[in-house]
């Protein structure tokens, strides 16, 4: 095996492909559906359950582990909150960076290093590379449809002690 891989599964398509594809290489793959919201609100029936079982269904086909992660109290602290606030100030606030910033390559990086993972993976694309002073850098995609994706725009809001 080529190291222990705690892969960050949303349940979509793009999420699935990336545990494949370490699958493939020789990767020792455990998936990890982070729970960040379970509440159903006035006319909007949350899906995390229907998440969770096409993630399930994609570790039962490549044979991998599922683990659950309870991140709801992180990401209503670090999200909804920082949403709610935002609106309440009269700005557009974009959830999507932030949970990002506190919760992908926060909350989920910091417990995978604590539990002994050696990588992390997600279904963002992205790629690492040595910057002109030889430091590690996330960067966007090298590949022009990846480019186009919306989880391309992860990079900028990544801390760099979650890839580094």
């Amino acid at each position: 095996m080529l190291g222990r891989v705690c892969l960050g599964m949303s349940g979509g398509v793009d999420s699935a492909l990336a545990a494949a594809l370490l699958v493939e290489q020789g990767f020792d793959v455990t998936g990890v559906y982070m729970r960040n919201w379970s509440q159903d609100l006035p006319g909007f029936r949350c899906r995390w359950a229907d998440d969770l079982a096409d993630a399930e269904r994609v570790a039962v086909t490549l044979g991998i582990d599922l683990e659950v992660w309870d991140c709801e109290q992180d990401y209503r602290q670090t999200v909804v909150d920082y949403l709610v606030d935002a609106y309440a100030r009269g700005y557009t606030p974009n959830p999507d960076v932030m949970c990002n910033q506190t919760i992908k390559f926060g909350t989920f990086a910091q417990r995978a290093r604590e539990e002994g993972y050696d990588l992390i993976a997600t279904g963002h694309y992205a790629r690492v590379a040595r910057g002109p002073s030889g430091q590690l850098e996330l960067r966007r995609s090298a590949n022009e449809w990846a480019t186009s994706r919306p989880r391309s725009r992860c990079a900028p809001c990544a801390p760099s002690a979650a890839w580094a």
